[in-house]
């Protein structure tokens, strides 16, 4: 049986991954919804297809940057392999990491 403080990380730890799971939920309903509109995109809305396709692509940076978000040894290098690629798109407006996510803290 599980003792009290245990119980109290699981619920907690469930809390969190809900959180997670509801905000990517609703970020992927709301960029499906920009990416098919015509004022944002012109004449090139997506189409389910490449929306499909933007969707698998987002899961594997997902998967392969996840651990820029966990305080683990490959923190600091996959939060610098993210923040290069950002800079290359957004230039003179990028904003690294630790503005974008003051509250993730880097291990000591």
């Amino acid at each position: 049986m599980a003792n009290y403080t245990q119980r109290r990380e699981a619920w907690i730890t469930a809390g969190i991954d809900a959180g997670i799971d509801i905000g990517t939920q609703r970020m992927a309903d709301l960029m499906a919804l920009a990416l098919n509109d015509p004022e944002v995109m012109g004449k090139g809305v997506l189409g389910v297809d490449r929306i499909k396709k933007v969707y698998a692509k987002i899961q594997e940076l997902q998967h392969d940057l996840s651990k820029a978000w966990l305080k683990c040894d490959e923190q600091d290098y996959q939060q610098a392999r993210l923040d290069r690629e950002l800079r290359r798109i957004f230039g003179g407006e990028f904003v690294p990491f630790s503005e974008r996510y003051p509250d993730v803290k880097k291990p000591k």
